[in-house]
C-alpha cells in the first residue's frame, strides 16, 4: 500500500471519530424537574431547592415544574429539602441521560422517597400530552348573519 493512502484513511477515520464524539459532547437536552404528587406513590414536597450542574438553583413548591437546558450526557443533580421528620437533606446525585431524546422529566417526590434508587425510577422521557386539532375534520361555521351568504 501506498503511504499516502494510509495517511488519508487514518485521517478520514479520525475525522469521523471526532464528529461522532462531538455529537455526544455537544448534544443539548431539556430536563424538567417536577414537584407534583405521584398518585399512590409519593406526595409533593412542601419546598425543594434544585439545581443541575452549575446552573442557578430553583425553589419549587407543590405542583411546580421548571426546566434546565443542559449540554452533554453526564450531569449532577443537587437537591436540598426538609423531610417529614424535619431533617435537612442535601444530596448531589450523578446521572446520565441517553442521547436519543430531547426532553426528560425528573419526578422529585419519587426521588425524595429513595435517594439511592436507580435513575430509571425517577428519570423518564417526557411525552407531551398536548392534543392537536385535526384540520381535515373542520366543522362548518353556522351564522345568522345574512351578509355572509351573499
Amino acid at each position: 500500500m501506498n503511504r499516502r493512502l494510509i495517511v488519508r484513511i487514518v485521517t478520514c477515520v479520525a475525522v469521523i471519530l471526532l464528529a461522532f464524539s462531538m455529537y455526544f459532547i455537544g448534544r443539548q437536552h431539556t430536563i424538567l424537574v417536577d414537584n407534583r404528587t405521584v398518585e399512590g406513590v409519593a406526595p409533593a414536597l412542601k419546598s425543594i431547592e434544585v439545581s443541575i450542574d452549575k446552573q442557578d438553583s430553583l425553589e419549587l413548591y407543590p405542583r411546580d415544574r421548571d426546566q434546565f437546558v443542559v449540554t452533554g450526557q453526564s450531569h449532577k443533580l443537587h437537591v436540598k429539602y426538609t423531610d417529614s421528620n424535619w431533617n435537612e437533606i442535601d444530596k448531589v446525585i450523578k446521572f446520565k441521560v441517553p442521547a436519543k431524546n430531547d426532553m426528560y422529566i425528573i419526578s422529585l417526590p419519587k426521588l425524595a422517597m429513595n435517594l439511592d434508587a436507580p435513575q430509571s425510577e425517577w428519570l423518564e422521557v417526557f411525552k407531551s400530552m398536548a392534543v392537536q386539532a385535526d384540520q381535515s375534520a373542520e366543522e362548518p361555521i353556522v351564522t345568522d348573519d345574512l351578509s355572509a351568504m351573499m
